[in-house]
């Protein structure tokens, strides 16, 4: 397979780690898709469901802590593994070609968003913390009415004396059950709009009154997302995140760190995809032939191979500019319509090449098409990304 040019250290610690998933995960997934048929569970973190057991997890959290990937996140004064951003996106691609959970810690888009705005104090009492895994965050920023356009945000925070009180829906939103704070977007200077006037805020949400999760929300991956209610919710000035105002372009660099990891696991999926489609494609015979010699099955095969290439090259190029301290906005909204579109076509095609045992669940297909699908929505559907990639041409034009 034509690989991109890569470092020697980097290529190591990406063959060390797909080694690993090769070795000690892939084997654990028919237990994995065995659970969801058969309703055997154990009992996981927090009184969740987990199809493995809790030895086999302790074993796996040893093996990730061994290898330093529990805190990918952190430099090394902090007690990270000191990866670069480039090992850290090859590193997170091995690891998705596996559905096999894996809690690796670490919340690397609000870690440097907090890096970048926090004060001293609030440093102390919640970016350290978040980095020893002594607290958990979320990111809210979705409401009803705001999803792709986050500049259409509603939700309040009106200045009180020593505090803000925010009022308003946030919606869809990832781990918000388990954090013990979460970074809240909200508008603070409606006058600046569209253009301004966001604020970000650190808000305690179990000990501050008026914050309610409302519902659970279930997703086509299994997981689910949450709406949270704040109604009259005091949160004191000294938590509002940076100037007030002139939240957006740290929240859009926020979103931009998570963009890329999105990409480089859809990556990760499409690749395992086509392995698993290649590997079956010289098993199957039908009609006296192996389905590789068949011209339609060696175009699927091709075209995911190109596509992976290409998918490849643009992310490592935006790592390393991003790396290097320049401005990679126009690169991640072409980056990641192409990368997560590329991804759920790869695995459908490897689904099709498997024929009617790709669309069960006694392969791991159609696990990785459903989180391929999610992955076109959040973070930016892809056709806002392709707005915004057309934007910023014409400008350059």
């Amino acid at each position: 397979m034509i690989e991109v040019l890569l470092d020697e250290e980097d290529r190591m610690i990406r063959d060390a780690t797909r080694r690993w998933v090769d070795a000690e995960l892939i084997p654990l997934e028919q237990q994995i898709l065995r659970a969801e048929v058969e309703d055997n569970w154990y009992e996981g973190e927090e009184g969740g469901r987990s199809a493995l057991s809790p030895e086999q997890r302790q074993t796996i959290q040893a093996q990730v802590a061994e290898m330093g990937y529990d805190k990918l996140d952190l430099a090394v004064e902090d007690g990270g593994a000191g990866v670069t951003e480039m090992q850290h996106t090859l590193i997170s691609e091995e690891l998705s070609r596996t559905i096999v959970p894996l809690n690796l810690g670490g919340e690397a888009p609000n870690t440097r968003m907090l890096e970048e705005l926090a004060t001293p104090e609030q440093q102390e009492r919640y970016l350290e913390p978040l980095k020893r895994g002594e607290k958990r965050s979320c990111f809210m920023l979705t409401e009803p009415n705001a999803g792709g356009d986050a500049r259409g945000i509603e939700m309040r925070a009106v200045r009180d004396g020593d505090n803000y009180v925010l009022n308003g829906t946030k919606i869809f939103i990832t781990g918000a059950d388990r954090s013990d704070f979460a970074i809240v977007m909200t508008v603070t200077n409606p006058e600046d709009k569209p253009r301004g006037g966001f604020s970000a805020f650190l808000v305690d949400l179990k000990e501050t009154e008026g914050v309610e999760i409302v519902r659970p929300i279930n997703t086509v991956v299994g997981g689910r997302l949450f709406e949270v209610a704040f109604q009259d919710a005091v949160v004191p000035a000294a938590n509002l995140l940076g100037d007030e105002g002139d939240a957006f372009k740290p929240m859009q660099r926020r979103l931009g760190v998570r963009r890329l990891q999105i990409a480089s696991r859809a990556i990760g999926w499409a690749q395992r995809a086509m392995e698993m489609g290649g590997a079956w494609a010289k098993e199957r015979v039908t009609f006296g032939q192996p389905l590789s010699n068949r011209q339609a099955i060696q175009w699927m095969l091709a075209e995911a191979h190109t596509s992976l290439y290409a998918s490849r090259t643009m992310v490592y190029d935006a790592v390393r500019k991003s790396m290097a301290g320049q401005d990679i906005r126009h690169e991640i909204s072409v980056i990641k319509p192409f990368v997560t579109e590329m991804s759920q076509k790869v695995i459908d095609d490897s689904m099709q090449i498997h024929g009617a045992a790709g669309m069960t669940s006694d392969l791991i297909l159609e696990r990785m098409w459903r989180g391929a699908r999610l992955s076109r929505i959040y973070e930016g559907p892809t056709e806002v990304h392709r707005l915004t990639n057309a934007r910023l041409l014409l400008e350059a034009l």
